[in-house]
């Protein structure tokens, strides 16, 4: 019983890492920015930049799936 509970608990931290990382890398390959779109269309570059910086979407894929999962 024990090792089918451990087992489950690391499938399920691969689980979450991969469905993170496809999350995060979808935001990337779809077309437009969500940032701007979240900012809207008068929105000023520095609020648009506001926005990625809090959903971190200016960095790499790698450095935005960690922070995405802390």
């Amino acid at each position: 019983m024990l090792k089918m509970v451990l087992h489950r608990l690391a499938f399920l931290i691969f689980v979450v890492f991969g469905v993170t990382l496809i999350t995060f890398l979808l935001s990337h390959v779809i077309p437009g920015d969500p940032a701007g779109m979240m900012a809207g269309q008068h929105a000023s570059s520095a609020a648009v930049a506001r926005i990625r910086h809090q959903l971190g979407l200016d960095g790499s894929a790698y450095l935005g799936t960690i922070c995405r999962l802390y």
